[in-house]
């Protein structure tokens, strides 16, 4: 058995912990959240995401984070309504069976359009069709 204090029992505390937290302090604070019930006493919710300001020639982090009742499986994220010249890097972004959260890389190409205020969708999927989503506003800005 690992000492509770080894680095790696700490690590895995960690892992296990962070989402919960952040779901949490999200619900406290107030931030908005999609629903969606299925059969069997099965829900999932997606906590709106942060707001993003993108920077011209750079890549992004966006932190996608839901609660699962009775959800097995992994969880597919899509991102629509990307503004012109940003992408996803990942190939098929996933939040992994049994976690609550993952990030979503956006990449910004050089002369990706400037815009304020663009609305752009985030959406998680679960195996058996539940399906929740949220809209962000995402700003590209020049680099300096």
């Amino acid at each position: 058995m690992t000492h509770p204090h080894h680095p790696s029992s700490i690590r895995a505390l960690h892992r296990a912990a962070l989402p919960a937290l952040l779901a949490g302090a999200l619900a406290l604070a107030g931030c908005a959240a999609t629903t969606a019930e299925g059969e069997h006493d099965t829900a999932l919710t997606l906590f709106e995401p942060a707001d993003q300001t993108l920077v011209r020639g750079t890549t992004n982090k966006l932190l996608v984070v839901v609660d699962r009742d009775n959800v097995p499986g992994d969880l597919e994220i899509e991102i629509h309504a990307l503004p012109h010249g940003v992408d996803v890097v990942e190939d098929d972004p996933r939040i992994a069976a049994g976690e609550r959260s993952a990030t979503v890389t956006l990449h910004t190409e050089a002369d990706a359009d400037l815009t304020t205020g663009h609305p752009m969708r985030v959406e998680v999927e679960s195996p058996d069709g539940l399906t929740v989503s949220e809209w962000i506003e995402v700003d590209v800005v020049a680099r300096r």
